[in-house]
């Protein structure tokens, strides 16, 4: 039996704005594809002392499980049980544009790779594997595929889990045609 390894890398790198011009905050591409109003949605935000591109949005902290949990979160205009929570991030008492922060970086912290084989006789079995560790992924199919304001797209099997009075031991937020609490904001979630 013969065993070798043909080749294997690592690397790592960090990614970070230094500085932008006193006049320019932060840079973003607004998001053409999020179709809600009275929030600022882009989801990704450049900003000094950030990697490059960041996710920005909302901090998601679970799902309102009753009316009395809605009541004692207090900031939340519109929401009802089965609806996301939101952080207060400013502590205004409003959930806002304002309460947007970043949520995590696609860039990883390092990368590998691996190749090998192994060989016996007349049979030879190769390897390969490759990865990333560290980045954040922005599922945007979770917007698509769980909200059902956009009753135009096929839905993720997921909504069969999705939050009802008889069902509250789910991490999939209520269905809804309306959404008045506006779930599909960009967030962690």
């Amino acid at each position: 039996m013969k065993f070798h390894i043909k080749l294997w890398n690592f690397s790592t790198y960090r990614n970070r704005i230094n500085s932008l011009p006193s006049d320019i905050p932060f840079i973003t591409i607004p998001s053409s594809t999020l179709h809600t109003v009275n929030f600022d949605q882009e989801t990704s935000r450049s900003a000094a002392g950030q990697p490059i591109g960041s996710f920005y949005g909302y901090e998601e902290m679970g799902i309102f499980q009753s009316a009395d949990d809605v009541v004692k979160h207090g900031s939340q205009p519109n929401a009802k049980p089965g609806d996301l929570i939101f952080k207060d991030l400013n502590g205004d008492g409003i959930i806002n544009g304002n309460d947007r922060t970043f949520i995590g970086s696609p860039l990883p912290k390092f990368t590998y790779g691996f190749n090998g084989g192994l060989q016996w006789k007349t049979f030879d079995f190769s390897l390969f594997i490759q990865g990333s560790y560290g980045n954040k992924i922005y599922d945007l199919t979770r917007y698509y595929g769980d909200f059902f304001n956009l009753s135009a797209y096929n839905k993720n099997v997921r909504v069969m889990d999705a939050w009802s009075p008889t069902n509250t031991n789910t991490s999939v937020p209520r269905l809804s045609l309306n959404d008045p609490n506006n779930n599909i904001r960009p967030s962690s979630y």
